[in-house]
């Protein structure tokens, strides 16, 4: 039978109302193509079989009487289909002469290729561009954008101001606060005793706590809001709408409890990406994989973000969030939590279409070109930004005013650095987006002790996100350690509360110090079963109620918080991203890597010889003599004021490239300190006139030359391996005279 479409019309806004002409018997199915909205090759045909109901009596006779009219209302038949809308936003929004100006890209509909015009004869093709501007004024920037079949443009009036900023410090207040699981067994006055006692020694905020894995169940030891527990609570035939009665009936009374103690609210609604195992059942193909077709299971399985099924599920669970408890309680919701520990990456079919369409070639064609291996790794590395700025988009168009977060883990974060890529987090997601890591002395089961390797590493990584808060205008949250999971309760080298408020004191110190600011400290955990503060199972050294009055003491003698001009980066660890893109890629197996491994070590050699290689946690110099150290994956001259070393941690010149070494080479022509691995200093030391060579070690040589008071350090070991502790005694001087130390803290 043909259907000839004769009109449409809207009923509603909910759907489309399509006016038919057909002679044939009832039911029929109606095929509707992407055509017959908007010729694009990414909206997808649609086939679905609908009951029809005649027309209104007032509707007139079509064609002939042979023929009859009905309307056929079809909801949301082309809501998958996106139309691409150029789209962007800058940072900062008060600009200066000479300020570095950076452009996000927010178009929807995937672009495939963008032309950047800054008002001021500068242009770029890169997706996400910085730019300064010379002069004061008005400047229009217009940024196009297209895809196979369509182009838009978005243009923008930018203001670049004459007057400098005004030098001086500011204070602002930051937010303190705990974890709390809303347990159902939980009454309301038990639950209002936890809540009060917090207010009572100065937290203002509750973070609840999160749904842990995304399933339902009333009993376990972490049980929260999620999609799965949203299908069962509005399913009564559901065989756990029992259990999500209960888990639901429990954040509303901790909500409750909240409001009437006069307290902000966190509310997690999310774990990773997981919507539940009667979800996936239902939708095999709508799942992550790995690299070998496996659904992935990283404390759980999750949905593919890609899949149009998941993208309408998770919106229509948003908005039934956003009705049942965001709008009541907006009064005191400071954030919605959207997922906790989102992670690794996604080789699934919707993924693999994604990639295809943006590179030209699947996952299945990278062969063993390292461009490609590069690519893919970019685009693994990216995915869980991508996944946190899609989720807090659709956030924003549920209701601009809700701000959002993701809490992603510190583990990973300071061993792994790159999944997810940490600088996407702060450059691609909305205005609406805060960034939360977990920064405990050590983030590991309570039998793992504190390491000196994991304080460096996190070190390292709070001093970058603190740096991406200032320059991407992004406020930071961090959790900090008050149970065993961050004290190792049950090792052989147990932490104390000193250690706790040792914590809470350098992650304020080494955020501020790099300009970011901070949104809020929460502690981790109060009650959770087995670990919490007031539930642990393990031989515990310190008294509960002493850990609680005495890590709030300090964090309401921090509130108020001084928010610093940055001081200038002493120390640049220019680390190419063009390596570990590599790696993920060639090795596909980044994926496995919190599934193969049990305990750190066996981690942190996964991540070391098969997936990630910059060793941060080696730089024990830097942590141990607080010298300001900020990551770069890429080298920008205007990036380098004030710095006075480049550690180049590249391990080879194949992923330093030519516009590199110029930088670096500029850079000891004014004086600089280069440290780099053999090959790169030889590529450097081949553009001096006459080098002279100093031996310090077998390892280590010094290379000038009278063209400048600058040096140049060649290392056969890894750079990272020389500024470790096991080096102090033999490089003391080097590290004095490198790192601008000068009375050395011990090891």
């Amino acid at each position: 039978m043909i259907i000839k479409v004769l009109k449409t019309t809207s009923k509603g806004g909910i759907g489309t109302a399509i006016l038919v002409s057909l002679a044939a018997s009832l039911p029929l199915v109606l095929a509707l193509s992407a055509s017959s909205a908007r010729e694009t090759a990414s909206a997808p045909a649609y086939e679905r079989r609908w009951d029809i109901a005649p027309a209104s009596s007032e509707s007139q006779p079509i064609e002939s009487n042979s023929l009859l009219s009905y309307h056929l209302y079809l909801p949301l038949v082309l809501n998958d289909y996106v139309p691409l809308k150029a789209a962007f936003t800058y940072t900062p929004t008060i600009i200066y002469p000479n300020t570095v100006v950076h452009f996000s890209d927010r178009s929807t509909d995937y672009p495939t290729a963008w032309w950047w015009d800054f008002g001021d004869g500068h242009f770029s093709p890169l997706q996400n561009p910085t730019h300064t501007y010379a002069l004061t004024g008005t400047y229009t920037v217009c940024l196009t954008v297209t895809n196979l079949s369509e182009i838009d443009s978005a243009t923008d009036v930018i203001t670049i101001e004459a007057a400098p900023p005004t030098e001086g410090d500011t204070t602002y207040e930051m937010h303190i606060g705990w974890v709390v699981e809303a347990y159902p067994e939980l009454s309301k006055e038990e639950m209002r005793a936890i809540v009060r006692r917090q207010r009572e020694h100065g937290a203002d905020v509750v973070w609840m706590g999160h749904n842990n894995p995304g399933e339902v169940d009333q009993t376990k030891k972490e049980p929260g809001l999620s999609y799965a527990v949203y299908r069962a609570y509005i399913d009564p035939a559901n065989p756990l709408h029992g259990d999500a009665q209960a888990i639901v009936s429990a954040q509303y009374r901790m909500l409750d409890v909240c409001r009437e103690e006069g307290m902000k609210v966190i509310l997690p609604i999310g774990y990773q990406i997981q919507m539940g195992s009667q979800w996936n059942a239902a939708h095999p193909n709508d799942l992550r994989r790995d690299y070998n077709g496996n659904p992935l299971d990283i404390g759980g399985i999750s949905a593919s973000f890609y899949s149009p099924a998941y993208r309408s599920d998770i919106r229509a669970y948003y908005e039934w969030v956003n009705a049942n408890f965001i709008q009541p309680y907006k009064d005191i919701i400071l954030m919605i939590n959207l997922a906790d520990e989102p992670q690794g990456g996604d080789y699934s079919s919707h993924a693999n279409a994604v990639f295809t369409d943006r590179y030209g070639f699947s996952f299945w064609q990278v062969g063993a070109d390292p461009q490609r291996w590069r690519e893919l790794g970019q685009f693994q590395a990216h995915y869980i930004a991508e996944y946190a700025a899609w989720s807090a988009n659709l956030w924003h168009q549920i209701d601009p005013e809700v701000q959002t977060t993701m809490s992603f883990c510190g583990l990973l974060a300071r061993y792994g650095y790159l999944m997810p890529d940490i600088e996407p987090l702060f450059r691609d997601t909305p205005p609406n987006f805060a960034v939360t890591f977990d920064a405990y002395p050590k983030d590991g089961p309570p039998t793992e002790p504190i390491t000196d390797h994991d304080l460096t590493s996190l070190f390292i990584l709070i001093r970058a996100l603190g740096h991406y808060s200032q320059i991407y205008d992004k406020p930071l949250w961090l959790w900090s350690t008050a149970n065993s999971w961050g004290l190792g309760q049950a090792s052989s080298d147990k932490a104390d509360i000193a250690d706790a408020v040792a914590n809470l004191y350098y992650l304020v110190g080494l955020v501020t110090q790099t300009g970011g600011k901070l949104g809020g400290i929460v502690f981790w955990n109060y009650n959770l079963k087995g670990q919490g503060l007031y539930n642990d199972t393990n031989p515990i050294v310190y008294n509960p109620d002493e850990m609680f009055e005495r890590v709030l003491a300090a964090g309401v003698n921090i509130r108020t918080t001084t928010a610093a001009t940055p001081s200038p980066i002493a120390v640049l660890l220019f680390a190419p991203s063009s390596y570990p893109y590599e790696l993920i890629g060639k090795t596909k197996s980044w994926l496995q890597v919190t599934r193969l491994s049990r305990d750190l070590p066996t981690l942190r050699s996964l991540i070391s010889s098969s997936a990630l290689n910059y060793k941060y946690w080696d730089l024990n110099a830097l942590a141990r003599n607080n010298v300001k150290g900020i990551i770069s994956p890429d080298l920008k001259s205007e990036d380098l004021q004030g710095v006075e070393t480049i550690l180049v941690l590249a391990p080879s010149l194949d992923y330093v490239s030519a516009n590199d070494l110029n930088t670096l080479y500029n850079f000891y022509l004014q004086g600089g300190k280069v440290v780099a691995k053999t090959q790169i200093a030889e590529a450097l030391k081949a553009r001096m006139a006459n080098p002279q060579l100093t031996a310090i070690t077998p390892y280590l040589t010094k290379i000038t030359s009278s063209a400048s008071d600058g040096s140049i350090y060649s290392t056969a070991q890894d750079v990272e391996t020389i500024f470790s502790d096991a080096y102090q005694g033999a490089l003391a001087s080097l590290w004095k005279e490198v790192l601008g130390i000068e009375k050395l803290n011990g090891v």
